[in-house]
């Protein structure tokens, strides 16, 4: 054997090592890729979870500051509204009065006497200084029944006690409403509620 021959069978034992291994690392590599190729798709279903999670914090910001932002309206809306009321002996008609500038919106006026409910009226809208009318002819009748249970003796304005509730929203969409016992008689006189 000469040196050609043994140079060559060295080589190509090297050349052999060398390509086992390579086929081992190849080996080693595909099965490493195939596991990041898992881990990536892995990552992908979290992101596109995460991106939803994300979607939904978002949402709930949103909606948490329209809440804030609406609390702070509600909390600022201070305006002092004043009512009123108002009844004519002569035709039986009550007259209750937004007795400031504001509007009110879903008006409910409730009249009662002595626990039975006399009036009950709605109005959508009741713009500052206007005013809800409603015949009363219970109170009336009331007035006539008083006065002639009086005799020479008694002296005074002969009234009716009336419980008058009134509940409306303000411009800012604050529900509120008062709660007023007035008395009503022949005199036609405007009476503030409180």
């Amino acid at each position: 054997m000469d040196w050609f021959n043994i140079v060559s069978l060295v080589f190509s034992a090297i050349g052999c090592v060398t390509g086992c291994a390579a086929l081992v690392q190849t080996h080693n590599a595909n099965k490493i890729s195939e596991k990041s190729l898992g881990v990536g798709e892995e990552a992908n279903v979290l992101s596109s979870e995460s991106n939803g999670l994300s979607s939904d914090a978002n949402q709930i910001g949103e909606d948490a500051n329209l809440i804030a932002g609406r609390s702070v309206e509600v909390t600022s809306d201070q305006r002092t509204y004043e009512w009123a009321a108002q009844f004519d002996a002569k035709t039986g008609v009550m007259a209750v009065i937004n007795d400031c500038g504001f509007r009110a919106s879903d008006v409910r006026v409730v009249v009662r006497l002595e626990d039975e409910t006399i009036g009950d009226v709605h109005a959508d809208d009741v713009a500052g200084f206007k005013q809800v009318e409603f015949e009363l002819p219970l109170v009336c009748e009331k007035l006539r029944e008083e006065t002639a249970k009086r005799n020479e003796f008694v002296i005074g304005p002969v009234f009716v006690r009336l419980d008058i509730y009134v509940s409306w929203i303000t411009d800012l969409g604050m529900h509120r409403s008062i709660h007023s016992k007035q008395g009503f008689g022949y005199a036609k006189r405007k009476k503030i509620l409180s």
